[in-house]
């Protein structure tokens, strides 16, 4: 919602099984995006993807392109 908070999680990929897991237990404690997005996966794992999906979210929520723009690139670097 716009509040970052997590309201459910869908993922299609052959290895949902493995990055589910992590969105369940936020889901299920309430975390936020904002939680996520702090979230750091052992490196390197797909687990780390959970994190970057929060950070692109974050990244969004920016009105200032430039500052997206930021947010975006050092998402990229993890």
């Amino acid at each position: 919602d716009p509040r970052g908070t997590i309201l459910g999680a869908a993922l299609v990929s052959g290895a949902a099984s493995e990055l589910i897991g992590v969105w369940a237990l936020a889901i299920s404690k309430g975390l936020t995006l904002d939680d996520m997005a702090a979230f750091v996966a052992p490196y390197p794992t797909l687990g780390d993807v959970s994190g970057a999906v929060a950070r692109q979210r974050g990244a969004a929520a920016v009105g200032n392109a430039v500052w997206r723009k930021w947010v975006k690139f050092l998402a990229r670097l993890g």
